[in-house]
């Protein structure tokens, strides 16, 4: 199993490579492209090297192109770049709405375009008159279109609590109506990012166990609202709840990779004794808790009230690390830390 899944993420660790080489080339060579574009300051061509950017996501670069377009200009010329500016870009958000319609696009991610170009201050006024024009948010809020998009990257990245962090920092001191909307727009951005890695799973280049385990993470660090846990609960449904003391047996419902179904029959004790008592612990220096009740019959931590019934997910150190979620790295250290502790008197 530990070949097997440091080889997964070898695998991983090598897409991520390639992806960001890809990444890098492209910068470099839009770099160079502008260099030698930007010195025209021909007002079609500003204007569709600002748009190029933007649909990029680009922003940053879409600034400094319109800044670099507009410096040392008269105010007839800025003028003649402003209104070529505004044209084309009423163009492309007539032919982005135009796609929504047929399914193609989508009104959250033309929104969230939207309020990265006011923030990134792209334009003159008249650009700022269409994009309130065309601004899905129309109650002027300043949700910014951003956070979805830096919450999927700290998914991707599996740091899951920085998507935490970046989730509350958008909802604090909004209005009910702010975080709803800013709710369904992180769940219709992870849907299509689930959907993504479900489509890889047929190609080989993905595992249900892994986007089981990212979907458990989400759900555990409890980032977004009832919105998106309503979604995960559709990808990856809870562990149904068997009762017990009414002579009744049921089927547990979980993931055939992560545990064997299992009868449960209500003459079963459920409790079982930790092997520790509190005062063995507490003159254990690597104890990761003096409480009794955090360790499982075999002497494996469990906290009773952490994110997860299984000693798999803990590192050495009690912290809840699950495999799926750990980096090469972070594997070998973990082993690494087991076998000293192991051969240690």
């Amino acid at each position: 199993m530990t070949s097997s899944m440091n080889f997964n993420i070898l695998k991983g660790n090598s897409r991520k490579m390639r992806a960001l080489l890809c990444f890098l080339i492209i910068i470099l060579s839009g770099c160079a492209e502008k260099e030698n574009e930007v010195k025209s300051k021909d007002n079609k061509d500003v204007a569709t090297n600002v748009l190029q950017s933007i649909e990029d996501r680009d922003y940053k670069a879409a600034r400094e192109i319109y800044q670099d377009a507009i410096a040392g200009s008269s105010e007839e010329e800025v003028n003649k770049i402003d209104q070529a500016l505004s044209n084309k870009f009423q163009e492309y958000m007539d032919d982005r709405f135009t796609k929504v319609s047929a399914g193609t696009d989508t009104e959250t991610a033309i929104e969230g375009m939207l309020v990265s170009i006011q923030e990134a201050q792209i334009g003159s006024s008249e650009l700022e008159e269409l994009i309130t024009k065309y601004s899905l948010l129309g109650n002027g809020t300043a949700v910014s279109g951003n956070v979805t998009e830096n919450i999927l990257i700290a998914i991707e990245e599996r740091n899951y609590i920085a998507a935490w962090e970046i989730y509350q920092d958008a909802i604090a001191g909004s209005s009910e109506e702010e975080v709803t909307k800013i709710d369904q727009a992180l769940s219709d951005k992870i849907q299509e990012y689930i959907d993504d890695r479900f489509a890889k799973v047929g190609t080989g280049t993905d595992t249900e166990v892994a986007i089981e385990g990212m979907l458990n993470s989400i759900r555990e660090t409890q980032i977004g609202g009832k919105i998106l846990t309503d979604l995960i609960n559709i990808y990856s449904p809870v562990q149904e709840t068997i009762e017990i003391g009414n002579n009744k047996q049921g089927e547990i419902n979980v993931e055939e990779e992560l545990m064997e179904t299992n009868l449960v029959d209500s003459n079963i004790d459920t409790e079982s004794p930790s092997p520790y008592t509190r005062e063995e612990l507490e003159v254990d220096p690597n104890a990761p808790s003096i409480n009794p009740d955090d360790y499982n019959e075999d002497g494996e931590y469990v906290p009773e009230d952490g994110p997860s019934d299984n000693p798999e997910d803990y590192n050495s150190n009690g912290e809840y690390q699950p495999v799926e979620d750990m980096t090469q790295e972070e594997i070998e250290a973990q082993l690494t830390d087991m076998l000293e502790g192991s051969l240690s008197p």
